[in-house]
């Protein structure tokens, strides 16, 4: 009966220690690609239009009309605040599981938590935009062939990959989780490539065209040797084939990176929209609330980040728990302070629908 009981105590200790480890690895990487955003879209000081462009299957009047009705001040804006009202809830949510020990519950909040602050914090960016970009002292953004921010989504998340990769011990990596990475990869280097080789056949410069062909190539090159790694890794289970996908991972890191570089030239990603003295204060007031939220996430879940590290210790453990409270607090704050920003921001020209902000 004794070791009936050892061995129950055992496996459910197993099992909340693995749960912590994956909060912990959940939480980090959520922080670094709110971080990742935040650099890209808050802190770089380019205003831009974030939102896809929908797919101009009309001309003329007809396609202004579908961009009109898809990416509006106002449908950013409700987006927006059906976020903001969700987020207050996965705060309470968030603190709930937390304080009950549920840490398996609590990773899949942290994921729908920064999933719902990415899209909060794109819509806020293009309506800050939309915003600024239509004061009487502004002139808009010229669109590129390739979305550089996007890009660089896809960049951040090969690079997880990879990393997860290097600092994972094999007897860790599980078949599931091999197939996962993956696919991550493969779809990721997809989003990277496609619109790559659509630019090469439509830019003017032919060396260009050449160039983006080529990285492209040095990619597809890169990946099909990882991902052949990944499998042997998968099937045959070893230090030598672990050592093969941190071998061959650097080299893809580095052809991703070359071809952002060769993105990131303004013949393909456009130029940002040239702002007077009121559309900067707009866009900076906008971006300002946007920055309240991300930041106030990231706090937290570095908060539940250090709560998973130091499980065992109930002091560190109590302070954590209370700079995440803090941060829930900050972070609906945040979406307060976004809102207001967005009710001064309101262009004259766009019908506000009587929706009430608050």
């Amino acid at each position: 009966m004794s070791t009936d009981m050892s061995m129950a105590n055992t496996s459910s200790t197993t099992g909340a220690t693995a749960h912590l480890q994956r909060l912990a690895r959940v939480s980090e990487v959520s922080a670094q690609r709110l971080q990742t955003v935040a650099e890209l879209l808050l802190l770089s000081g380019d205003c831009r239009p974030v939102l896809p462009a929908p797919n101009h299957v009309q001309d003329g009047a007809a396609a202004q009309d579908r961009e009109t009705e898809d990416n509006s001040f106002e449908k950013c804006r409700d987006t927006i605040v059906a976020g903001s009202k969700h987020l207050e809830i996965f705060m309470f949510d968030v603190q709930s599981q937390m304080s009950m020990g549920r840490f398996e519950d609590a990773c899949g909040s942290v994921e729908c938590t920064a999933s719902l602050v990415l899209k909060i914090i794109e819509h806020a960016v293009h309506a800050a935009y939309l915003a600024a970009s239509k004061a009487t002292d502004s002139d808009p953004a010229l669109p590129g062939m390739l979305d550089h921010y996007r890009m660089c989504l896809s960049r951040f998340e090969v690079l997880q990959c990879c990393n997860r990769l290097r600092s994972t011990s094999y007897c860790e990596l599980n078949a599931r989780e091999l197939l996962e990475i993956s696919g991550t990869v493969s779809h990721h280097l997809k989003l990277l490539s496609e619109p790559c080789l659509v630019a090469s056949e439509r830019v003017c410069d032919p060396f260009l065209g050449e160039q983006l062909k080529h990285a492209v190539k040095c990619i597809s090159a890169a990946a099909t040797a990882l991902i052949a790694c990944i499998r042997a890794l998968k099937e045959e289970p070893g230090e030598q084939s672990h050592q093969r996908c941190v071998l061959f991972g650097a080299p893809l890191l580095e052809s991703v990176r070359a071809l952002l570089g060769l993105a990131s030239e303004m013949h393909l990603s456009g130029t940002p929209a040239v702002l007077g003295t009121q559309g900067r204060t707009v866009h900076t007031a906008v971006l300002g609330g946007a920055m309240s939220v991300v930041s106030s996430c990231v706090l937290l879940f570095q908060s539940m980040q250090d709560v998973a590290h130091r499980h065992g210790d109930r002091e560190q453990t109590t302070k954590a728990q209370g700079r995440l409270r803090c941060a829930a607090r900050a972070a609906v704050e945040g979406c307060g302070m976004l809102l207001q920003a967005l009710r001064d921001a309101m262009p004259t020209g766009f019908d506000t629908n009587g929706i009430n902000l608050l």
